[in-house]
Order: structure tokens, then sequence, then C-alpha cells
């Protein structure tokens, strides 16, 4: 799989060695067949001594015990059944595909490097193919006044002197200060005096086909516009203006 190569959805990204996990496949599926002619001949035995019990030429203790070993023989059928079903899975896996269309990108798996169905960590990174989108990270004091649908506009580094303009998506409801992770630890604040961001989903008006050229993760500046303090407004369009206009001197800033 070459990197940053536009890949669709189910294209093979890699494959561990089946070998293992064939062989897995093959010595439990021998055993099935096995356990599958034991539990068939249980069967036969139950069903003899029961005839054989109705008839009165029988005992009830036989039958019992006839009956006691076909139910450990279907019990172990269903088991190996529930591995077999297990060890296919794991071997189709050994193919790893892409789950939708997109691209890898930093490929530094090689052949020969130690891969499992199990991995305890990563051994690719895959980007889908998806929508840009944008998240600005404002103060919480205009919350209150803040709406989707408010007028934005964003000035990114990588393109100087443009302004972007959009609108807002929505805002998040809430902020990663509000997570708590199952621990034993008592919780302590510990951010300062330094209040959380509230993160803003803006989608621009403008044609993205530039955007899609550049690398993800763009940074830049984003400013929007309430139906509140027109004369504020005015002020931050220019500044946010100005700001573009010095990505043009990125050397000296």
């Amino acid at each position: 799989m070459e990197p940053n190569t536009p890949v669709s959805a189910g294209a093979l990204l890699f494959r561990i060695d089946p070998t293992p996990y064939r062989e897995k496949v093959e010595a439990l599926e021998a055993e099935l067949e096995g356990a599958n002619e034991e539990r068939t001949s249980m069967k036969r035995e139950l069903d003899r001594s029961t005839n054989m019990l109705r008839k009165g030429a029988g005992s009830e203790r036989e039958a019992q015990s006839w009956r006691i070993k076909y139910d450990r023989a279907v019990a172990q059928v269903a088991t190996l059944e529930a591995k077999l079903d297990q060890a296919r899975f794991d071997l189709d896996s050994t193919e790893v595909q892409a789950p939708s269309a997109g691209f890898v990108t930093q490929q530094t798996l090689r052949e020969g490097m130690m891969a499992g169905i199990a991995a305890m960590s990563a051994t690719m990174t895959f980007i889908p193919a998806r929508d840009v989108q944008l998240v600005g990270w404002f103060r919480q004091n205009g919350l209150l006044r803040l709406r989707a649908g408010d007028e934005a506009e964003v000035a990114f580094d990588a393109f100087p002197g443009r302004i972007f303009k959009g609108k807002v998506a929505r805002v998040m409801p809430v902020l990663g200060e509000g997570q708590l992770s199952p621990t034993d630890d008592l919780v302590t604040f510990n951010n300062g005096d330094v209040p959380g961001r509230v993160p803003v989903v803006i989608e621009l008006d403008d044609p993205l086909h530039e955007l899609r050229k550049v690398p993800m993760g763009l940074y830049g500046q984003a400013a929007l516009y309430t139906e509140h303090a027109h004369h504020v407004a005015l002020m931050r369009r220019i500044l946010l203006r100005m700001s573009g206009w010095l990505n043009y001197l990125y050397p000296f800033h």
C-alpha cells in the first residue's frame, strides 16, 4: 500500500501471515468432525437404551448414563463450533481492508514486521475521505449569545490575505474539562486560572477545493458575528484582515 494514495472502501491495506490462523481452523474442523461423530454415536446408544427401558429390557441407570454422555457430547460440539467461528473470523481478519474511502499516511509498516489480530498498537494511520470540518475554540464569555447560523470569517496562515466566509454550524454541548474517567482518584481542580474554550463547528460558504490540497489540521483565526454589538464587529473584521495580511510576513512573526 503506497502512502497518501486514495483508496476505495474494501481495498486491501496489508495482510498478516495467515498460516497459524489457517492451521488452527483446520485443526478445529478436524476436532469438530470427530466430536460430531461422537455425538451421533452417543445419540444412537441413548435411543437404544431408551427403547430397551421402554420395553422393560433395560435399566433406568443405563439410560441415564447414556443421557449424560450424550449431553456432554452436545456441549462439546457447541464449544468447538464457537471456537471454530472465532478461528475463522481471525483468519478472515488477516486481510486488513480499508473501512471507507480514504488514504494511509505515514506508512512505516514493512514486510516481516510483527503484527497480530489483537495488536496492542496501531500498525498504520488511515484517514477517511470526509468533508473538511473546521472547529474553532472560543471563550466562554460569548456562549450566551452564540447561535447556529451566525456569520463566521476565517483567516488561515496557509492563505495569506484571504478571508473565508461561513457560518456557525453548531456549538458543541460539552467541554473537555467536563469529562470524568472511571478511576478511584478523587476529582480535583488543577486547571489553574485558565477556563476551557468552547468548541464551535464552522461551515464555510466558499469552495473548499483549495483547502483539500493542503494538509489537514490547518491553523487559522476565526471570528464570529452575532446580531449584537455591530460596532465591535466592524473592529473585529478589520483586525482579522490585518492578521491575514501579516501572514505574508511569516518569517517575522
